[in-house]
């Protein structure tokens, strides 16, 4: 797999971004099939991190709901009451002529009874067209049985799924999907967050409507995966706050479909 990396991205008060020198991919069929496939990924996790970032019972993190009511009150009655992390251990992004299923396993804790109770996890999100802009089902798998009282270890908090709900909506705007713009807000700050890009030898700094111009031109009109994130909040009393740290692929040409952390990815038949 032939690709550029890109070294660092944080998102803050200051947005900065820092690459190795890239060139624009080539227009071809394979790279058209990369990008679809960088849009896909990106949009599906995501929302999946938003569901179950709001699944999460934590008033620290505003994590902004993409789903309906409707959508709330079919599926979260199968979860427990009163959740306080969630683990997710493997994730399967599959693709049908239904349109995209994602699946995830994992685990879950929950308070009861003031205890902290562990349980595992198995649920399919099902999306309708390539690059969706909502859930459209949730399967749930009936856990078979309650794990037990935890030893004291965490799972992953509601600023774990704050952070990388962001993270991915980011990607995908990258990406040329520019509907989750709404996702994160983007009309509020695009026109007052400073913005600095370097890449090799080439930087700009401004806003971000005017850096992001000079940022398709550097390196293309997207193909961004991720691969970590690393997120620093410094001020406890706002923990909405704080910088993001991506390690990020941009794929150009390549042999195969790249795989995205602990996503993997397939075709079904």
């Amino acid at each position: 797999m032939l690709y550029q990396r890109l070294k660092l991205l944080c998102l803050t008060a200051v947005l900065v971004i820092f690459s190795a020198a890239a060139n624009k991919p080539a227009d071809n069929h394979l790279d058209t099939h990369t990008l679809a496939y960088a849009q896909s990924l990106n949009t599906t996790a995501a929302l999946v991190v938003n569901w179950y970032g709001n699944q999460i019972n934590d008033d620290r993190y505003a994590i902004k709901p993409l789903f309906s009511d409707t959508f709330k009150t079919t599926y979260q009655p199968s979860y427990p009451a009163m959740i306080s992390t969630i683990s997710l251990q493997k994730a399967d992004l599959t693709s049908d002529k239904n349109g995209l299923h994602f699946s995830v396993a994992g685990q879950l804790q929950f308070a009861k009874n003031g205890e902290i109770y562990q349980q595992p996890l198995s649920d399919q999100f099902h999306f309708q067209g390539q690059t969706p802009a909502a859930i459209k089902a949730l399967t749930i798998t009936p856990t078979t049985g309650i794990i037990g009282v935890t030893d004291g270890s965490r799972l992953n908090d509601k600023g774990y799924y704050q952070s990388r709900g962001f993270a991915y909506t980011w990607l995908a705007y990258l990406n040329g999907v520019k509907k989750v713009g709404a996702w994160i807000n983007l009309g509020d700050w695009q026109n007052s967050v400073d913005y600095r890009l370097t890449s090799g030898v080439f930087a700009a700094r401004g806003n971000l409507s005017e850096v992001l111009k000079k940022q398709q031109q550097q390196l293309g009109s997207g193909r961004y995966l991720l691969r970590e994130i690393k997120v620093k909040r410094p001020d406890k009393q706002h923990l909405n706050r704080g910088t993001i740290i991506l390690f990020i692929d941009f794929v150009g040409m390549e042999d195969g479909i790249p795989t995205l952390a602990n996503i993997q990815t397939r075709k079904n038949s």
